[in-house]
């Protein structure tokens, strides 16, 4: 195919939006759209390769391969083993394990099914995750695998209908994303996938097949005559780089992965590539800056997360607005130097077949090793690491150990404790959850609880939260709602538990459909502590309100000694609002409330504690107690439950 510099000019606008967007600029809020302009690229340029040597009669698959191979995996694999020098030498034991597991995953071509999977309410951070971007690259070969014979086997049984079986490939891959959107797939949900397809948003997001619409959205472009009128290429050209700048400036998060609104850059894209010959427009795309961005544009891709992780990693804070300026040049930079001595000479050297697969061998089996010798390396690490707070490590996981962690292990509402006894019903998210364990220690021969409970629901009168990183999530608060109502009417209780992480719900909090803004946080707590004091209005025993457990970073205590740094101190400035808060909705509701404060206990004097006085950590992860912290607390829930006689809410 003839050498185009408008799409690597394209290349080049959806490289610099996804890197802007993660390094957190303003105005490139929708910058993740930028796969979904690459994704299209390819549709188009790999099916154009294909189709130009079937009519040559050329096409070879196992020339096909070794050019995607000298193409993409050299970078590839050079990204893959800087940051495993840079994991060893920075990350801890068990963040240093899973990152092995996602590098040998990367390396085979999987990374995707391996994030799919991970995507749950407890993963590890994104921010933790230096190959989390691989996933396209998986993406992209499991295409490769797949697409090829597909177009092979139409061109030959077909040819004249290729471009009707490409369209109708899209249009099936687009009524998949439809249908598994909600996660509601009959059937399926009974299977070992239910677990992971019931988060529909993950499902599509990550997996190929969902994502053949957008690589067909550029693939069909190849059966379309030429543009000749000058005019009509100006505007085509124009309005497709509009709708790709609307996606960009004004997409959200919680709009990814939309299957409809990602249809808005993908038609951009299209649009883009059938009129970027304009004389005018397409110098935007053809100039020599954009062109040069464009061709470096996959190393810029690879570079860029590792770099925002572990700089992250290294301060255990997120990037000031100078240092993200910083990382956008050391970006292109090395990925310049990438390029130059990586990408060039692999893609324009020797060609061997067999040389390539030699070395797809020899890396499949490196790969493979990475997690048995992390798990060597990690199991060395307390030789080159220095703890000054005598913490029990082995408490000190993100994959926390049962032991450890403060659930009672419900996924959905349940109840424990001694039945017969007095109930008492817990509701919140799992800032409430996490002293259930400590409840069944400390209370539960006396108290028989009940347990409204979903991770990210908030459980008002009128305000309902809706996730915006899970539908599964939102679908679980439903049903933890509903049952939280029929207890309501159903059972008697002597008194409530209410525990939240109160300021998460800012942005997620919607009455009868419609989301709701706050002007401030003093209007915010008087909003949802209102709201919850409605949701119990005539209940006359008490109500113990939790306050969440401030912030930490378990990671940073566990740095190696020759990176002593002071560990960052939490920001406790939401904690006095949202006392101040509590106080004017207890002088004001007719319900008798008590709070809690974790703060209290763990930061006396604004000096955080990490650990109890035997050595154990407090948390499991950034603001989750371990059952160790919740036991600090849950005797104080307990005295301000009794304080007083109780009533009954019948």
């Amino acid at each position: 195919m003839k050498y185009r510099p408008d799409i690597d000019g394209l290349r080049a606008a959806a490289v610099l939006s996804v890197l802007l967007y993660h390094l957190g600029f303003r105005g490139f809020t929708g910058g993740f759209v930028g796969v979904d302009v690459f994704f299209v690229i390819s549709g188009y340029l790999i099916t154009g390769i294909i189709k130009a040597d079937l009519e040559g009669g050329v096409f070879d698959f196992a020339n096909f391969y070794a050019r995607r191979a000298r193409r993409l995996l050299p970078a590839l694999f050079t990204t893959i083993g800087l940051s495993s020098v840079i994991a060893i030498v920075l990350f801890t034991p068990e963040h240093l394990q899973a990152y092995a597991g996602s590098a040998r995953d990367a390396a085979l071509g999987v990374s995707n099914i391996r994030f799919w999977r991970e995507s749950d309410y407890f993963d590890i951070s994104a921010r933790l995750k230096p190959l989390l971007h691989t996933w396209s690259l998986s993406v992209e070969w499991q295409f490769y695998a797949l697409w090829p014979a597909f177009i092979v086997l139409g061109f030959v049984l077909w040819r004249r209908g290729l471009p009707w079986l490409i369209l109708a490939g899209g249009f099936l891959s687009l009524l998949a994303n439809l249908a598994f959107e909600d996660g509601d797939v009959a059937g399926l949900g009974h299977t070992f996938l239910g677990p992971y397809i019931a988060d529909g948003r993950a499902t599509i997001f990550y997996n190929m097949p969902f994502r053949v619409f957008e690589f067909a959205c550029g693939a069909l472009l190849l059966w379309l005559r030429p543009l000749r009128n000058q005019i009509a290429q100006e505007v085509i050209l124009l309005v497709g780089l509009v709708g790709i700048a609307y996606a960009v400036m004004y997409f959200r998060a919680n709009m990814l992965f939309d299957p409809l609104n990602s249809l808005l850059p993908c038609t951009g894209a299209a649009l883009v590539i059938f009129g970027g010959q304009a004389r005018l427009g397409g110098w935007l795309l053809r100039n020599p800056i954009s062109a040069y961005i464009g061709r470096i544009s996959y190393s810029i891709y690879l570079v860029h997360w590792p770099l925002i992780v572990f700089t992250e990693y290294f301060q255990f804070a997120p990037l000031t607005r100078a240092q993200a300026t910083v990382l956008a040049g050391l970006s292109i930079a090395l990925a310049a130097a990438m390029y130059s001595a990586v990408e060039v000479p692999f893609r324009t050297g020797p060609a061997s077949f067999a040389r390539y697969v030699a070395l797809a061998l020899c890396v499949s089996v490196a790969a493979m090793l990475t997690v048995p010798a992390s798990r060597v390396a990690a199991s060395t690490f307390d030789m080159r690491t220095k703890h000054t707070s005598g913490q029990r490590l082995e408490d000190m996981t993100t994959k926390v150990s049962r032991l450890a962690r403060g659930s009672i292990g419900c996924d959905e509402p349940c109840e424990f404790g001694t039945s017969g006894r007095p109930n008492v019903l817990v509701v919140g998210d799992s800032h409430v959850d996490q002293y259930t364990k400590a409840l069944d220690m400390l209370a539960g021969s006396r108290v028989h609880f009940l347990l409204a409970y979903s991770p990210s629901c908030f459980f008002g009168a009128s305000m309902t939260s809706v996730s915006p990183v899970s539908d599964k999530l939102t679908r679980r608060c439903d049903r933890a709602r509903a049952t939280l109502e029929e207890w309501q009417k159903t059972k008697t209780y002597s008194n409530i538990i209410v525990g939240q992480l109160w300021s998460g719900y800012w942005y997620s909090l919607h009455r009868d459909g419609i989301a709701v803004k706050f002007e401030n946080p003093d209007a915010f707590y008087d909003a949802i502590l209102q709201d919850i004091g409605n949701r119990y209005a005539g209940f006359t025993g008490r109500i113990v309100f939790l306050g969440r457990a401030p912030d930490t970073n378990l990671a940073c205590y566990d740095r190696p000694n020759y990176l002593e740094l002071p560990c960052p101190a939490p920001n406790l400035d939401e904690f006095p609002v949202f006392q101040r808060a509590f106080e004017r909705f207890a002088a004001s509701t007719k319900l008798d409330v008590s709070l809690v404060n974790p703060v209290d206990t763990i930061c006396p004097n604004e000096h955080c504690r990490l650990a109890d006085k035997d050595g154990h950590v407090l948390y499991t992860d950034v603001n989750h107690l371990s059952v160790y912290g919740a036991e600090e607390i849950v005797p104080q829930i307990l005295r301000a439950m009794i304080a007083k006689p109780v009533g009954s809410n019948q």
